[in-house]
Formats: structure tokens, sequence, C-alpha cells
């Protein structure tokens, strides 16, 4: 029902406000300090977890991956946080696709499997996830999971260009004037 659907999107959009992970890995501390600050929320990861975890357990995708992340870096437990990624990545989520990719492609929750690495990241290719072509053009340049094929793995790298300046800015470069 729409009224299932506000009660996940309010219950991510509070979780969100009280934890890090919805900033950049690259972002400075006091960046983060000063965002919070501003937005007049206090971080607050154990609050922001369990709300996660209610908006995941209600099937929102959006949701899932940051569960993924929580099990896979602070409690190490690669097995949850494949489960959490592949939720998502089965609703379609790129985020989701890219992190099972990683599991599958390191070995981590789940058995080392190369090709699942190159089918999972693929996937959030063909939605134009501007990292997932960067990853995908090293697995073909370097044969890991796919055949060999320089020529592809450059002409991905090129496609990442056409995707505009957005596509830069999501690693975490911006263009200088």
């Amino acid at each position: 029902s729409s009224r299932s659907e506000v009660v996940r999107w309010i219950l991510y959009i509070v979780a969100m406000a009280t934890s890090f992970w919805w900033l950049p890995y690259y972002t400075p501390f006091s960046r983060k300090k000063r965002c919070y600050k501003v937005l007049g929320v206090n971080l607050d990861k154990g609050l922001a977890v369990q709300l996660f975890q209610e908006a995941a357990n209600q099937g929102y995708a959006k949701a899932q991956p940051k569960l993924g992340v929580y099990y896979a870096i602070d409690l190490d437990d690669q097995v949850m946080a494949v489960q959490w990624f592949q939720k998502a990545a089965d609703q379609g989520l790129a985020e989701a696709q890219a992190s099972l990719s990683y599991q599958y492609f390191h070995g981590l929750g789940v058995p080392k499997n190369q090709e699942l690495a190159a089918k999972w990241i693929q996937k959030a290719v063909d939605q134009g996830d501007p990292l997932a072509h960067v990853i995908l053009s090293s697995l073909y340049n370097f044969g890991l999971g796919v055949p060999l094929n320089k020529t592809l793995a450059e002409q991905l790298l090129k496609r990442v260009a056409t995707l505009g300046p957005s596509s830069t800015e999501s690693f975490g470069y911006k263009k200088i004037h």
C-alpha cells in the first residue's frame, strides 16, 4: 500500500540523517560534523542501524545495502552482508549489485567466484553506474571472470566519459575551472 511505502521511506530518511553511511567515504570527518550541525540532527549509530533494519525488513531496497555495509564493516559478518546486498541487488539497485560483485570477487561471505562478480557488476553497468564501468573495464583488461578483451575495456572507460560530469564527481573528482 502507499501508506507502507511512506513508512519505509520515512524510516530510511531518518536512518540516513542519523548515520554517517550516506556521506562518501572520502569526505573529511570535520565536513561531516558541519553537515550534521546544519541539519540539526545528532549522530546516533544505534538508532540508524535500528531504522535501517526496520526499513530493510520491509523490503525497502535503498536501506538494504546500507545494512549490508554495516554488517560487512562494523560487524565483520560477511555472510549477513551478502544477504542484504543480494536482496537489494535482486530488486535492481546498482549500488547493491556492485557491492555483491565485490563480495564474490574477493570471496567474502560467499565462495570466491569471479564469473559471478562479473555478472553482478555488468548489471550495475547496464544501469549506467559509472564506477561499475571502471570496475568491469578492469575485469576485461586483465581477463578476470570474463574473457580478456582490452578493446572492450577501453570502450567501457570511454563510455564513462560520455556519462557526463556527474559520473566523475561520483568518484570524488570535480572539474576545476
